[in-house]
């Protein structure tokens, strides 16, 4: 077995020990691990001097104290060492923090619920490569909110399945978003870190040159890193001894909807398999992410969204490894009952007052209902789905008129009629005070993955304030909260990586401003499992 000198730092002992462990901009494209850190110390396959090296990847921040951040990355074929770049803000000017051999970087003496943001750059003789996609993370004091860092993954097994590659997979780990894998050449370590995964396997390359090796698994969450589990132990390559085969393709899977949130899957036994892996997508997604393990051959995905795709496919595994992904079956839930739009109305002139309301998931249209005394209301109008407000026109100049607004999905049920909101038109002298300018200033940054802090500055004359929100910054903006402040706190992101704000001031006569210019903010964790962009926040919306 050929000795080296390591040169990664004992990073796998940064378990969550104070607050609230956050974590950013999942990368699974690859690289790195054991193949990029054996070809840098011993030069196989290593990238030359004369080249520049590639741009780090699967970078990872974890929350190592009450005062310090750790960043983690995949080493970088042929890199002699790394700059890490530090930001306050997503948009802010990156200054070079420190320089290290190793992959990973502790960045201390900082503050609390302050958004620190990192990137990576390699380098080498031949000059610096490209700076990395950012993550970020903050340190949250106080009681973690997120529960407890997952437990030790079990079963952790090892299979060398060429001599080149190594299998290891383990038992899910209930709450677990994804693994940390870490190998060493001696049970005793030190274990250096691999790979993040969001399945419960991985294949370890370059071994060719080793009889054994050991390998570590840790669980991680919005809550931190767990302990890592027991070692496993894979020996040299043997030819015949490792002769089994990954099993094959799953087939006959299908899917049926089992109500307005939950779908039924099922699909025929694969001979050889020790399980099966679950994987979900919705319609006209670029990805689709691991929902869960399954020993059966049914299982049933519940706390979906009403009249909504979903697509799926199964991989059956065992100890030789994984089969690939089968054909994808898909199924819509059933058409609940649609909740209730939270709205607001604001005059625009003496004859015509603006609607609007956020977008209530699984709605086709839009009911508009009016009343001028708060008693009867009389349906005026119906709107498509894409609409997020409603302008009401022809009113008579300085009286006061309510609204109420309902959804209707696609079987055509009608939901609750929202709470009412209502304005009053200006007199026709235009009596109604100035329309304000838009607000100035607005800025947003994520500060957990569920919530997004968005501040502006103060407008003379507003006596309240309108936040709006998109998934991106070209998109429609829809009505969040009315505020008296210029701060407020945006929750229901987990599952988007960019939220986007605009704000409007509102006058004592209940006349509201243009929106300002849009303001974006990263989330700190984008979850591995959860709901497409948009899902999620405007099922919180509907709460409201």
């Amino acid at each position: 077995m050929k000795k080296y000198h390591v040169i990664m730092t004992g990073i796998c002992s940064l378990a969550l020990v104070f607050g609230l462990t956050l974590m950013a901009c999942e990368n699974d494209s690859g690289g790195g691990g054991l193949g990029a850190f054996a070809d840098q110390v011993t030069g196989r396959g290593g990238g030359s001097s004369n080249t520049i090296p590639a741009v780090p990847t699967d970078l990872v921040t974890l929350v190592a104290s009450q005062s310090s951040i750790t960043i983690r990355w995949s080493l970088v074929s042929g890199a002699s060492g790394y700059r890490v770049y530090r930001a306050e803000h997503t948009e802010g000017s990156y200054n070079l923090l420190g320089e290290t051999n190793n992959a990973s970087y502790t960045d201390s003496g900082l503050s609390p619920n302050i958004p620190y943001y990192y990137k990576v750059r390699a380098y080498n003789s031949a000059g610096e490569g490209t700076l990395s996609s950012s993550v970020n993370a903050v340190i949250t004091q106080g009681e973690n909110s997120q529960g407890s860092a997952p437990s030790a993954p079990t079963n952790v097994t090892a299979t060398r399945i060429s001599p080149d590659q190594v299998n290891v997979i383990w038992n899910p780990v209930a709450g677990a978003t994804f693994y940390f894998v870490y190998w060493a050449l001696e049970a005793a370590g030190p274990y250096e870190y691999e790979a993040k995964v969001s399945t419960p396997s991985h294949t370890s390359k370059n071994w060719t040159d080793y009889d054994q090796g050991y390998f570590k698994v840790s669980a991680f969450n919005a809550a931190g890193e767990g302990p890592q589990s027991d070692y496993a132990r894979v020996g040299a390559y043997t030819g015949g001894g490792n002769s089994g085969s990954p099993p094959s393709v799953p087939y006959n899977v299908t899917a049926s909807a089992s109500s307005a949130s939950s779908i039924t899957l099922s699909w025929s036994p694969v001979s050889g398999a020790s399980g099966y892996w679950i994987y979900r997508k919705m319609k006209d997604d670029s990805y689709e992410s691991f929902l869960t393990s399954a020993s059966d051959t049914t299982y049933t995905d519940t706390g979906l969204y009403q009249g909504t795709t979903y697509y799926y496919t199964i991989v059956a595994y065992n100890e030789y490894g994984e089969s690939s992904k089968s054909t994808a079956a898909s199924a819509t839930t059933l058409a609940g009952t649609p909740s209730a739009p939270s709205i607001h109305a604001s005059a625009g002139s003496s004859d015509q007052i603006t609607v609007s309301w956020n977008q209530v998931y699984g709605a086709t249209n839009y009911k508009i209902y009016r009343s001028q005394a708060n008693i009867y209301y009389t349906l005026i109008d119906t709107v498509s789905a894409s609409s997020a407000s409603y302008t009401d026109t022809g009113l008579s100049s300085n009286t006061t008129y309510y609204y109420k607004v309902s959804a209707v999905n696609s079987a055509g049920t009608e939901g609750s009629q929202s709470s009412y909101a209502y304005a009053t038109t200006w007199s026709s002298s235009g009596s109604s005070g100035s329309v304000l300018p838009a607000p100035t200033g607005v800025w947003a940054y994520g500060i957990s993955s569920d919530e997004v802090y968005v501040s502006w500055n103060p407008v003379s004359g507003a006596t309240s304030y309108i936040i709006y929100w998109a998934t991106s910054s070209s998109g429609t903006y829809y009505y969040d909260h009315k505020v008296e402040g210029t701060s407020f706190t945006s929750t229901g992101w987990d599952g988007i990586s960019t939220a986007y704000f605009k704000v409007t001031a509102v006058n004592a006569a209940g006349v509201e401003s243009e929106q300002s210019a849009y303001a974006s903010a990263s989330l700190p964790y984008y979850s591995v499992g959860t709901v497409p962009p948009a899902q999620k926040k405007l099922a919180t919306q509907q709460m409201r």
